[in-house]
């Protein structure tokens, strides 16, 4: 009985996708599908520029198998994607600053969701820049998604 316990534990473990490697939307807007089909899928997310997503490793038909920083998960086709270096806001109302630190004046302010590319990174301050070409600086700690670019 315990051995079968363990062998279904086991089993479920190599099963559930690990989403480890983060790719990045190249398009201005991508949908997140809910089969790795164009036909018979409908849209479950729509995602902007820039949006980080997790990929899980598995792909079907020109499809990635993808989850969002919300645990949002779905097929996206691989012409929408990229490993570029983005991130996405986690924070409500998030600061966006002229330098690295909190005593530098807020240019703007992001919503939550809000995607980024990543310029660069400076100890827990990233760079980052909007599709509409806005730049400033965001606390790390804000974001979610993929690794900065080395300092």
């Amino acid at each position: 009985m315990k051995r079968i316990t363990i062998t279904t534990a086991l089993l479920f473990l190599i099963s559930t996708p690990c989403f480890a490697d983060i790719i990045s939307v190249t398009t201005r807007t991508a949908d997140i599908v809910s089969i790795p089909t164009a036909e018979a899928s409908y849209v479950v997310l729509r995602v902007p520029l820039y949006y980080p997503l997790s990929y899980s490793g598995e792909s079907k038909n020109n499809f990635l198998h993808v989850e969002d920083f919300q645990g949002r998960q779905g097929w996206i086709h691989e012409s929408s994607i990229s490993d570029a270096a983005t991130v996405v806001v986690t924070g409500n109302n998030v600061n966006i600053r002229r330098g690295p630190a909190t005593n530098t004046p807020t240019l703007f302010k992001a919503k939550k969701g809000v995607a980024f590319s990543l310029i660069q990174q400076q100890g827990n301050w990233l760079e980052v820049k909007h599709e509409s070409g806005r730049k400033g600086w965001i606390y790390k700690d804000l974001t979610w998604g993929g690794t900065a670019p080395a300092e």
